[in-house]
């Protein structure tokens, strides 16, 4: 075979991993090429961490969520108590406004688009909704510095549930977010994240927070190369930040009633309330 000549088909002793990971003689005239290199790739995925791994922040292989429940090709993943009551928890995680006052990994946030026209503009009152666009700007690593841009859509805003509201134990509220593929103009197929959050009120009035971010497709697999350690570390980072800025707000101190949410909204439609199970 001459070097410049291109390759259509592999010969025909040539072996793949078949679905049973059994390899079989490779036999062009019965399935294509491509076919068979699906396969093969399909059966090198990781299947999703469940159990203790799934709540191991160290390790950061595939994680179910609600958009991406193959779990992606990498995830990373945080959780901590913080000894606050939910509502505190949750009003500090939507006022994307003050993030910038203790959030040391999105450093800051522009709201570029909310599902309410009638929302305020002059940055006082904003509060993360569903359907809500926005810019986080992120230190992904300090050493050396790295900063980065990243648009995103807010998919689902639970109202806060608690146990004093009739709500049966465990008491967990979920907010999560994804990349905007629309502003990018990028296909989902090369790119899709989305990192999940919950609040679940503890049995003692306290708060047991979780988040993680999972990334799937093409472009994922140069993040993981670039960034995994990153995210690993940003995003448990990230969680202590939140546990130190609703420490230090009294329980019951805001000036206004903390805000119960909205009904979730799925694709921009209000939809009557809807639980992820991982």
């Amino acid at each position: 075979m001459h070097a410049d000549r291109k390759l259509t088909h592999p010969p025909r002793d040539l072996v793949w991993p078949c679905a049973n990971q059994v390899k079989t003689p490779f036999c062009a005239d019965k399935e294509p090429f491509r076919a068979h290199l699906q396969k093969a790739l399909y059966t090198t995925l990781m299947a999703p961490l469940t159990g203790k791994d799934f709540h191991n922040p160290k390790l950061t292989g595939p994680r179910a969520s609600h958009n991406i429940p193959s779990g992606g090709v990498f995830s990373a993943y945080a959780s901590t108590r913080i000894n606050v009551s939910p509502h505190v928890v949750y009003d500090t995680l939507l006022n994307v406004a003050e993030w910038k006052e203790w959030n040391s990994f999105v450093y800051d946030v522009k709201i570029t688009k909310t599902s309410n026209p009638h929302e305020r503009k002059d940055g006082a009152h904003k509060r993360m909704t569903g359907g809500t666009c926005m810019i986080f700007y992120r230190n992904m690593t300090f050493d050396p510095p790295k900063k980065m841009e990243v648009r995103v859509v807010v998919g689902l805003v639970e109202k806060l549930k608690l146990s004093s509201d009739g709500h049966s134990t465990p008491c967990v509220t979920r907010v999560r977010w994804m990349v905007d593929n629309a502003a990018y103009s990028t296909p989902s197929f090369l790119l899709r994240s989305e990192q999940i959050n919950e609040i679940e009120e503890a049995d003692d009035g306290t708060t047991i927070y979780r988040t993680w971010a999972v990334f799937a497709g093409p472009v994922a697999k140069i993040l993981r190369k670039s960034y995994e350690p990153a995210w690993r570390d940003r995003l448990q980072e990230s969680a202590v930040d939140l546990k130190k800025r609703c420490e230090r707000t009294p329980d019951g101190g805001n000036s206004r009633k903390p805000d119960q949410g909205q009904d979730v909204v799925e694709g921009g439609q209000t939809v009557i309330n809807n639980h992820e199970e991982v």
